[in-house]
């Protein structure tokens, strides 16, 4: 069994693949506790030539699936079935690891029996902004915690996860495919999961960000704002049949988080039916989880849009747009 299985997302990556695989290079000792599977999802230029490259050199730890294009989902549903590492962490075909802290983080895993691991990540700009480091657990020991104190921190991001890999295939975990936003399903459904974590102080991934046609960007947002409601009703559905009464805050600012998503993106959106539709969605969610429609009335601009009947979409839209970054 390896150690830990890295799941490497490629879609059209040729640009920055080699930066990111050769970030997963260790040494001797550590490359036979490393299996990193690369998802070449359909890919249309060279980024399978470039995975087999990696997988000749090095058929140890490299290794590649080839499939037809399904999305982001796709690729972790992909390599899961047939991960072997002990622990599992996705990567970006465009991102990187930070190489240096890689080869503490191997050794960490080594000796912990913790089912989830957080650790900080960097931000990275393509525009040349500083580096900013995001770390939503505000904990300095490596010891091994009840899930229950993730209550008392942030929200956290897909980059700072490495789960069990055990935990994710007797849950019969399963992303949603040819879908946008489906890190906040990762991140849910591996919490859900874990009963203890513990936390690596030094950052692992780090990402890109300032990619044109990101789903993070305004590009992004306007073809790909109707995924939004897809992943909220996939998050509503699995906390009402997998309530985790340990971590019931933090599951909850999840909630929250992805139901804002949906009003923001429907917001800065350029479609015309952008309105109706989240109407309709406001509708359903009322209808089908009350509970957490309930929950979103904290967020202003959701409860103002109710209380006008949604007449003062145009108006909010504005405003929101106006604060996009």
């Amino acid at each position: 069994m390896k150690l830990l299985t890295v799941s490497v997302a490629a879609y059209n990556v040729e640009k920055y693949l080699e930066n990111t695989l050769n970030s997963l290079m260790v040494d001797n000792i550590l490359a036979k506790s490393l299996e990193v599977i690369i998802v070449d999802d359909g890919s249309k230029d060279r980024t399978r030539e470039i995975a087999l490259r990696y997988c000749s050199l090095f058929p140890d730890t490299f290794k590649l699936i080839s499939k037809n294009n399904g999305g982001y989902g796709s690729t972790i549903n992909a390599s899961l079935l047939v991960a072997t590492g002990k622990y599992y962490k996705q990567l970006d075909g465009d991102d990187w690891f930070n190489n240096n802290n890689l080869k503490n983080f191997l050794v960490f895993l080594e000796n912990t029996s913790a089912d989830l691991i957080i650790s900080p990540y960097t931000k990275c700009f393509e525009s040349g902004e500083k580096e900013t480091i995001d770390d939503c657990i505000y904990i300095n020991d490596s010891s091994i915690h009840p899930i229950s104190v993730l209550n008392q921190g942030n929200c956290i991001a897909m980059h700072e996860l490495t789960i069990k890999t055990e935990l994710l295939k007797k849950s019969g975990f399963h992303m949603t495919e040819n879908c946008f936003y489906t890190d906040n399903e990762y991140t849910f459904f591996s919490l859900l999961e874990a009963k203890k974590f513990a936390k690596f102080g030094q950052e692992i991934y780090c990402y890109r960000l300032g990619l044109e046609g990101q789903s993070v960007s305004i590009g992004g947002a306007n073809k790909h704002y109707k995924d939004t409601i897809r992943v909220a009703f996939s998050l509503y559905k699995k906390y009402t049949y997998c309530h985790n009464n340990e971590i019931e805050a933090l599951l909850r600012k999840y909630l929250l988080a992805i139901t804002n998503s949906v009003y923001t993106y429907h917001l800065v959106c350029n479609s015309d039916g952008a309105k109706n539709e989240l109407a309709c969605f406001d509708k359903a969610l009322r209808h089908n989880y009350h509970e957490i429609y309930k929950l979103s009335n904290k967020i202003k601009k959701i409860r103002i849009l109710r209380l006008s009947k949604f007449c003062l979409f145009s108006l909010i839209k504005k405003k929101v747009s106006s604060e996009w970054i």
